[in-house]
């Protein structure tokens, strides 16, 4: 028996070895386990922090692009300002432009007008001076018509009183 006793001493030794290794692995395993809730814990709350910070990036972008969008919105709005503006402008240059085409026609029409006026004024004065000229003449003639038909009656009679 003692080989008996020895062997089951070996084997509670074996056994008492044996569980003493598995109950230093299982309290190393529960270490690692305390551990790595740790590590997880850890992990959970840098992922929380790391979700907020991409909450945070996100609510940034879309604000950004929020913004983006009132920028290319008003980036748009002030292009139809501009592009109508522009309408505007090339309506306005056209009609400026024909306002001034309208000012030379007219300004033609004006300087026409006078150079015709004048060589009208012209024409008048010259058949005023005509005129006058022409009364003069016929005045003339007839002062001298008078003169003549006084000299004719003066020689008639001159020539009556020496006939008689």
């Amino acid at each position: 028996m003692p080989r008996t006793s020895t062997a089951l001493t070996a084997l509670a030794q074996l056994r008492s070895a044996d569980v003493r290794s598995r109950a230093q692995e299982l309290a190393r395993a529960e270490q690692d386990l305390e551990g790595a809730r740790a590590d997880l814990a850890v992990a959970e709350r840098a992922l929380e922090l790391w979700r907020g910070e991409v909450r945070a990036s996100v609510a940034a972008e879309e604000e950004r692009l929020g913004s983006g969008e009132r920028r290319a919105s008003e980036w748009v709005r002030q292009e139809q300002y501009q592009a109508a503006a522009a309408r505007r402008g090339e309506v306005l240059l056209r009609a400026r432009d024909e306002a001034l085409d309208r000012l030379r026609r007219d300004e033609k029409v004006v300087r026409d007008a006078r150079r015709a006026l004048a060589e009208a004024h012209g024409k008048k004065e010259a058949v005023e001076r005509c005129l006058s000229e022409g009364v003069r003449l016929a005045a003339g003639r007839a002062a001298r018509t008078e003169e003549e038909d006084a000299a004719e009656g003066a020689l008639a009679r001159w020539s009556a009183g020496r006939s008689a």
